[in-house]
């Protein structure tokens, strides 16, 4: 019997990467489908591992981490204010984030053969956010 380990590896730091991240491999086969799951604001990585529980054994969960520190364990994909007039996000930030996960996701699918058509990006809160700036953009 096929079974996947729910325990994420360790934290990778690769030069080549846009993002420190997480894996979930699938075992003992290859992945044939990766699932890409984006923390929100104040998070970190392991925050939605739990839902790597449910996702096919022969998928890669890749959990990379926001590359904006804002507290002990909390990160960001880009900076937020929450004022009285709504939220205030620093575009530039955004940006930079959308387009560098764009990068990631290409890397993660050359480095372990995976195709774009078999490659989810999701997220919670910002990391929704990233998910959907990034599929819109990517699209055909």
């Amino acid at each position: 019997m096929n079974t996947v380990s729910n325990s994420p590896g360790p934290l990778e730091q690769v030069d080549a990467f846009e993002f420190l991240f997480r894996l979930r491999h699938p075992l003992p086969a290859k992945a044939r489908k990766c699932v890409v799951l984006l923390h929100g604001v104040g998070g970190n990585e392991l925050n939605l591992i739990d839902l790597a529980t449910g996702i096919d054994q022969d998928t890669l969960v890749v959990l990379p981490r926001g590359p904006i520190t804002i507290a002990a364990n909390q990160f960001a994909w880009f900076r937020v204010a929450f004022t009285a007039d709504g939220p205030n996000i620093v575009e530039a930030e955004a940006e930079d984030s959308r387009r560098r996960m764009i990068h990631f996701v290409e890397q993660v699918q050359s480095a372990y053969g995976i195709p774009p058509e078999s490659t989810v990006i999701a997220g919670f809160s910002q990391g929704g956010i990233m998910s959907a700036s990034v599929s819109a953009c990517t699209m055909p």
